[in-house]
């Protein structure tokens, strides 16, 4: 057996100093390298640095044994390589932890502008973890800023908010760090945060029913507002 594994090495050697072999696996990378760039979670992209976050023999280990508490057959067909799914999942599903650098990047590139009125993002859904059970939590997200002489790409908002969802954390805090976030790196005259969020650690266990946590978040000029303005009455109408 081991000399099957040298005379293989040998000849993997041998075909990488191939040129044309050479080239069709390095574009072949190059073509991944492409198709992570467009993944939306940049997931495997990012793989190897999120190796340094996460401790993944433990994360391995906790899976099986979960499994093994729950008396299942781990060599069942349905349940072999259900931890190294499990863990790749979590890649994504926890993709928030340890981001400061990434939303740095989003939240950088700003443009001038001497717009005055509110600008209104509604509706971005994401996904994230509640920190008592890890079970899901759906959320719907309504964010309004006044900017100060800058503003940001239109995307750069739900690319942020995504992040910031990804891990496990109160609603509370969650409504919280975006207004921050954004008072942090654009420094807009006032911003406003409207989460309503669906638990499922209520839907699917304890009381089991379907309701809509509402949280917010303001500051700047949408808590102070001048006389005769009310631009936290405006943002309520724009995303009634």
């Amino acid at each position: 057996m081991a000399e099957y594994h040298k005379r293989a090495a040998k000849k993997s050697n041998k075909l990488w100093k191939d040129p044309i072999v050479r080239k069709r696996r390095i574009d072949g990378i190059k073509n991944l390298q492409i198709l992570c760039n467009k993944c939306h979670s940049k997931q495997h992209e990012k793989h190897n640095s999120r190796n340094n976050i996460f401790i993944e023999g433990d994360l391995l280990r906790g899976v099986r044994l979960i499994l093994h508490g729950l008396r299942l057959n781990l060599n069942d067909k349905n349940f072999i390589g259900t931890p190294e799914r499990v863990v790749r999942s979590y890649y994504e599903i926890f993709e928030g932890l340890n981001t400061t650098q990434e939303i740095e990047e989003i939240l950088s590139s700003t443009f001038p502008s001497n717009y005055t009125g509110i600008v209104t993002e509604t509706n971005i859904k994401c996904f994230s973890v509640c920190p008592h059970h890890l079970l899901p939590i759906e959320y719907t997200i309504h964010i309004g800023y006044i900017p100060d002489k800058q503003i940001l790409g239109l995307s750069k908002l739900p690319r942020m908010i995504e992040l910031l969802a990804k891990k496990p954390q109160l609603q509370e805090t969650f409504t919280q760090e975006i207004c921050h976030t954004i008072e942090k790196y654009l420094k807009p005259k006032g911003v406003i945060v409207i989460v309503k969020g669906r638990h499922f650690c209520m839907v699917m266990r304890g009381i089991k029913k379907d309701t809509l946590t509402i949280t917010s978040s303001v500051s700047g000029i949408f808590l102070k507002s001048p006389k005769g303005k009310n631009p936290k009455d405006e943002f309520l109408k724009m995303i009634d």
